[in-house]
């Protein structure tokens, strides 16, 4: 996996070698002051965000959030992250498949105010546009060794992942796999914050009080709070539901194209997951690692 992997400079960010050939139009995508970015490093609780949002936005109707969040939400770079051989298979696919290239992008371009984005790209990598037309951005953080289980399994199924998970530790680690290195992702939407009038979501937080971060998107986003939809809003987006639903578990996400190999793209949801796999020494390594790449930030959480 990590010999077919470029790394983007100055920004410290590992991807595709074809990303080169999307940058450009990435950069200069235009934005509306009216779009909404859902960010984060892959793995770190994107699609329970996403639906966050969309129930927040659009509200709960089933006619509506029946579809794939593919439809929905489109995914800024998937185009990029398709390889020749990828293209190649997905021409066979319906003219309507959200996944063939440049499917995501014309669902932008076609959709109403306002648009509802996913990215992981690094906050540097993202169009220019996003500041100056005060686009909101949320991003959602997760604790990088629970990020480094679920990211595990998730490349099994997506990557067609073959190795141990003692070598996947050191490949996310070392940042040889796509969308790292986990912390100057994450850095760079931290560090903007401010200015870029981003909001900063913790996975762990939404698990602990998912009513209290439904309320705090709400008022980032500037939406009335359906105080009478809540309970439903909130049973919506148990793990449980996400799991079993078809718009949101991503199982019909490349059908026919990937092997099934029985991971789940939603697979357990929980906190603090990393305790029962990680080792004495793998902790240690995460540890030391977080020291190393916060020794100059603010950035509050993880370091233990």
């Amino acid at each position: 996996m990590a010999s077919r992997l470029a790394n983007v400079v100055p920004h410290s960010f590992t991807t595709l070698p074809q990303y080169a050939d999307f940058h450009s139009a990435h950069r200069s995508f235009p934005c509306r002051s009216s779009d909404i970015w859902v960010a984060s490093h892959p793995k770190a609780g994107t699609t329970w965000t996403q639906e966050l949002v969309w129930c927040l936005v659009r509200g709960l109707d089933h006619s509506l959030s029946s579809k794939p969040l593919m439809n929905r939400f489109p995914f800024f770079e998937w185009d990029s992250l398709m390889t020749p051989e990828l293209v190649q298979a997905l021409e066979s696919m319906p003219d309507d498949n959200v996944e063939k290239p440049g499917a995501q992008w014309r669902i932008l371009e076609r959709e109403d105010d306002p648009r509802l984005i996913k990215t992981h790209l690094h906050r540097e990598l993202m169009p220019r546009g996003v500041r100056s037309s005060k686009s909101k951005i949320i991003y959602v953080v997760r604790d990088p060794r629970d990020v480094c289980v679920s990211l595990f399994h998730h490349t099994i199924k997506f990557l067609g992942y073959t190795g141990d998970f003692d070598h996947f530790v050191d490949m996310f680690l070392s940042a040889r796999y796509e969308f790292g290195p986990y912390w100057s992702n994450v850095l760079s939407f931290w560090n903007r914050r401010k200015s870029d009038n981003i909001l900063v979501l913790k996975y762990e937080d939404m698990h602990a009080d998912l009513v209290g971060a439904v309320v705090r998107v709400a008022k980032y986003l500037e939406v009335p709070v359906p105080e009478d939809q809540l309970p439903e809003i909130v049973e919506h987006l148990s793990f449980r539901n996400m799991k079993d639903n078809p718009a949101t578990n991503n199982e019909s996400i490349m059908d026919g194209l990937v092997e099934n190999t029985g991971v789940k793209f939603m697979r357990k949801g929980i906190v603090g997951d990393h305790k029962n796999v990680l080792s004495v020494d793998q902790l240690k390594m995460f540890q030391v690692w977080t020291q190393t790449c916060l020794k100059n930030s603010d950035f509050p959480y993880y370091r233990d």
